[in-house]
C-alpha cells in the first residue's frame, strides 16, 4: 500500500514536544519571530523563557511587530528564573514556575505554546538530569495538549546530553531541519495518552 508522506513542520504543529539545537543566533531569533507570528495567527497564548542575552532582542521584536492587544497574548519571562536561581537544576522548582506561568496565560478557550531557552549555571551538563527533567516536561506537555519547543545552544551540549534530548522529544529542530525524532521514546505515563 503506498502511503503519501508529507514533510511536518514546526509551523503545522499545534502540540508536541519539539528539542531544537542551534548554533547561529540569527537564525534562532528569526524562528523565535516566526513561532510568535504562527501562534497570535492561531490565537494561541505565548510562553517566551528566552535568556537574558537575548531577552531584550526578543522584547523590542515583539513591541514593534504586535499591537497591544497582541502583546497581551505573549509573556516573556527570564530564564535564568526557570535554570539558575538555585545552584541545582531543580526539576520540580522548574515545573511548578512553569505550570505557574501557563496558568497566567490560561483560558480553557485558548491553545497554549511555549518556547523555552534552557541553560545552566554549570559548564557540566549532567545527561541523566536533563533526560529526568525533559522527560517529564514531555508528560506535562502531552497531557496539556501543548507546543513546546526547547531550544539549547549546540556549544553547552555533549553527545550524551543531546542524546538524552532526543530520546525525550518527539521532535528535532536545528538552525536548517525539521523533523522526527527516531530516537524518542515515549514515557509509560503518556504512552497511555489517546492522541498525545
Amino acid at each position: 500500500m503506498n502511503t503519501f508522506y508529507r514533510p511536518v513542520t514546526l509551523t503545522d504543529l499545534n502540540k508536541g514536544h519539539v528539542y531544537y539545537h542551534f548554533k547561529d543566533e540569527e537564525i534562532y531569533l528569526q524562528k523565535v519571530a516566526s513561532y510568535i507570528h504562527d501562534g497570535l495567527k492561531n490565537k494561541d497564548q505565548i510562553l517566551l523563557i528566552e535568556s537574558m542575552k537575548l531577552s531584550d532582542k526578543v522584547s523590542r521584536y515583539i513591541e514593534d511587530h504586535f499591537s497591544e492587544e497582541e502583546q497581551n497574548s505573549i509573556r516573556l519571562v527570564n530564564n535564568f528564573d526557570y535554570y539558575s536561581g538555585s545552584s541545582k537544576f531543580n526539576i520540580a522548582s522548574i515545573l511548578a514556575y512553569f505550570d505557574r506561568d501557563l496558568r497566567s496565560l490560561s483560558d480553557k478557550n485558548v491553545r497554549l505554546r511555549t518556547w523555552a531557552h534552557v541553560e545552566w549555571m554549570s559548564d557540566i551538563t549532567d545527561a541523566a538530569l536533563l533526560k529526568s527533567f525533559e522527560t517529564s516536561s514531555d508528560e506535562f506537555v502531552l497531557n496539556e495538549n501543548i507546543l513546546s519547543v526547547c531550544a539549547y545552544r549546540d556549544a553547552s551540549l555533549t553527545d550524551d546530553a543531546n542524546a538524552a534530548l532526543e530520546q525525550s522529544h518527539k521532535y528535532i529542530m536545528t538552525d536548517d531541519q525539521f523533523q522526527l525524532s527516531r530516537n524518542y521514546i515515549k514515557s509509560e505515563k503518556t504512552a497511555q495518552c489517546d492522541g498525545c
